[in-house]
């Protein structure tokens, strides 16, 4: 993939996308879709306008949707024409992992979106997250009262990609700012 200048590549993985096979990517800019051997993103969603990944519920495929907004949306989620990624490793536990990856980063934009938003006043719209550093993307979250630190956040992403049961009630609970992160 052409990658833009500043951005890095966090995450890629093997997907299909309306039955064509490529890769997806999560840079610290955007998530980026590109067809087998092609440099140029057929999918691109900056990271400002990622609302909510969804997850399938069932066990026969691996299914990531990313819900975000479009400029012509004014900020609004557009579910109607999300993408959807397909995992087609046979190997569905390593296909678990490898979307709770990308699960976790999407998550961390829509939770750093909503307190962004709770924290502006009323009728102003969020800043957008344009370009920084893992570090300072980082900071953004908190664990109590306290930044988290890379680190952290990577290790907690990490106990997430290994234990499914947590990382739903992650989702359900911490995620939508019903239960504090510590």
């Amino acid at each position: 993939m052409i990658l833009q200048p500043g951005e890095a590549v966090k995450h890629s993985s093997k997907t299909t996308y309306k039955k064509t096979e490529g890769t997806l990517y999560f840079t610290n800019k955007r998530l980026a879709w590109c067809k087998l051997e092609e440099q140029t993103p057929t999918v691109e969603i900056l990271h400002e306008h990622v609302h909510t990944p969804k997850v399938s519920t069932s066990a026969a495929k691996i299914m990531l949707k990313v819900v975000s907004s479009t400029p012509e949306s004014n900020g609004e989620p557009v579910e109607a024409n999300a993408p959807v990624f397909v995992w087609k490793q046979t190997d569905k536990e390593a296909a678990n992992a490898e979307r709770t990856k990308f699960v976790t980063e999407l998550s961390l934009l829509s939770t750093r979106r909503v307190q962004a938003a709770s924290t502006q006043p009323a009728g102003a719209r969020p800043t957008p997250q344009g370009a920084s550093t893992a570090d300072t993307e980082y900071g953004k979250v908190k664990i109590g009262a306290v930044p988290a630190s890379a680190d952290e956040i990577k290790l907690r992403q990490e106990v997430l990609a290994k234990n499914r049961d947590l990382a739903k009630v992650h989702k359900t609970l911490v995620i939508p700012g019903l239960v504090p992160e510590d």
